[in-house]
């Protein structure tokens, strides 16, 4: 848009003026001038839409024709985002995102299908594998804690028949309930109460799932994933 700096005249593109300059033969010299009193002195003025319906504004500064066109902007804005968060989070653009990341990690350019198929399986499995490891880990540790006990009184026994010392035997029993209280205490650190009374029946009171499961009213299966759930949550 252009505005005449002499007649004020507004228009979209300016007339273009032949000046020869007393020459007979070309080559002439073409002047942008206004449309209406072709003077050569105009500038350029912005122009501005509405940013939802693209209608022309009469105020300079102003982003939309009115409230109805600015609330309708907001909720498409809304719209839009909700469809690239639905894109974002699903399944096939994650694994995409995986195989690009495994190609420029390993230098290498595998499809998605040849990705899912060749790495993404393998990675799951090993992935599972350490998984059990973990937890297996956190049972040993856990189990540690009646063994405790079975020590203390293989200890007394040993202390009755002379075997070992008042002295060893203090430093070895003090250890023991060391052990004890450390597990004791790692166990209090699971903000579920009912994860955390499972795990405690369970280790500590050397009860079985299905007497867990009678305690806690509870299905032996629901009771099985939720110690599963209760070794995740637990620190070693």
């Amino acid at each position: 848009m252009y505005i005449c700096n002499k007649c004020h005249f507004e228009f979209d593109k300016p007339s273009f003026l032949t000046e020869t300059h007393g020459l007979s033969s070309p080559p002439y010299e073409k002047v942008a001038a206004c449309p209406l009193c072709e003077s050569t002195s105009f500038s350029k003025r912005p122009v501005y839409y509405c940013k939802y319906c693209g209608a022309r504004l009469t105020k300079s500064k102003t982003d939309y024709c009115d409230e109805i066109c600015k609330e309708k902007n907001r909720k498409l804005l809304i719209k839009e985002q909700n469809r690239q968060k639905l894109i974002y989070e699903s399944p096939v653009y994650q694994l995409t995102r995986e195989t690009e990341a495994y190609n420029t990690t390993h230098n290498i350019n595998l499809s998605y299908g040849q990705y899912v198929t060749l790495v993404k399986c393998n990675l799951q499995k090993e992935k599972e594998k350490l998984k059990n490891q973990r937890l297996k880990q956190k049972k040993e540790y856990l189990s540690s804690f009646l063994l405790q006990q079975t020590k203390i009184n293989r200890l007394q026994t040993m202390l009755d028949d002379g075997t070992i010392s008042r002295e060893e035997f203090d430093a070895r029993v003090s250890a023991c309930r060391q052990k004890r209280l450390e597990i004791e205490e790692k166990l209090e650190k699971i903000e579920n109460e009912t994860l955390r009374e499972i795990l405690t029946q369970k280790y500590l009171c050397g009860k079985t799932l299905e007497q867990i499961a009678l305690i806690l009213n509870f299905s032996k299966r629901h009771t099985e994933r939720l110690h599963i759930t209760a070794l995740g949550k637990f620190q070693l």
